[in-house]
């Protein structure tokens, strides 16, 4: 229901800037509304990192090397990972399939890997 869900994503967003404050960071990250991958507002970010166990080239350090922008989207999939069709979709929206390394995350512990990456090579 939507009334449910609206209110989940506000919980969230209270949670995220609690953690901000705790944490001393400048930026609160933003809780997004859910959305579909075909209606996924791609050109809302500097860059789209796909977390993808088929993905052997591109790690995510590869793929942080020389960002200057601000805004990094994250995506994680559901257990079992991404269809090969879903990261193709998500590359034609400018996405970068990146390996998050020779193990397979849980989807709760692939977010804070991500994000802990993410942190140490691009924050200031």
């Amino acid at each position: 229901p939507k009334d449910s869900l609206l209110s989940k994503i506000d919980r969230w967003q209270r949670v995220s800037e609690e953690a901000a404050k705790q944490s001393r960071r400048r930026i609160v990250p933003e809780i997004g509304s859910l959305c579909t991958l075909d209606s996924f507002p791609a050109n809302h970010f500097d860059r789209i990192l796909v977390a993808y166990e088929n993905e052997h080239v591109i790690t995510l350090k590869k793929a942080l090397q020389g960002f200057s922008g601000s805004t990094i989207a994250v995506m994680i999939g559901p257990e079992g990972g991404f269809s090969e069709e879903e990261v193709r979709k998500f590359q034609n929206l400018g996405g970068i399939s990146v390996s998050l390394g020779p193990r397979i995350l849980r989807t709760e512990t692939a977010g804070m890997a991500v994000i802990a990456q993410i942190l140490y090579e691009v924050d200031q």
